[in-house]
């Protein structure tokens, strides 16, 4: 089973990741993929994380929460302190940080540009979630992060 944990700060962008989601896993129906919580404060992934570490998870986080204290990246780094073999994908329209993130957070998946299309990044979306469910062998972005 492959839980999917969204985090983001505005409902919209929320709603529509939700439902890329929820559309690969309709397309994929013999899969194991279930959204297991989909907010816009931290603190609710913080208490995920306290108790769904033994899992297979995929975070989607955005960089930043204006209405909390926790930043994505600090996120992310709590997630990869207590879910080492978690997947993480920021979502954020400051593509500027990728390198932060690589400092800060470790070995993500996927960073994808937020002020790209909805399709662009729906189609990033599907191809992390195949990468982590039906390809085989693992997709070039899955290789370099073992590797």
């Amino acid at each position: 089973m492959l839980n999917v944990i969204i985090c983001e700060d505005d409902p919209t962008i929320l709603a529509t990741h939700r439902l890329i989601v929820k559309n690969y896993v309709k397309e994929h129906p013999e899969l194991a993929i279930h959204i297991a919580l989909a907010t816009a404060k931290p603190a609710e992934v913080e208490t995920y994380l306290a108790y769904n570490t033994g899992q297979k998870n995929l975070y989607l986080l955005a960089i930043s929460f204006p209405d909390s204290k926790t930043r994505g990246l600090k996120l992310a780094t709590m997630i990869r302190k207590y879910d080492y073999h978690a997947q993480i994908i920021f979502i954020s329209e400051q593509s500027g940080l990728k390198k932060r993130a690589a400092r800060q957070a470790g070995a993500w998946l996927d960073f994808i540009d937020q002020t790209t299309d909805t399709a662009n990044q729906q189609a990033r979306l599907h191809q992390d979630l195949c990468c982590l469910t039906i390809c085989y062998p693992p997709c070039e972005r899955m290789a370099r992060l073992t590797s």
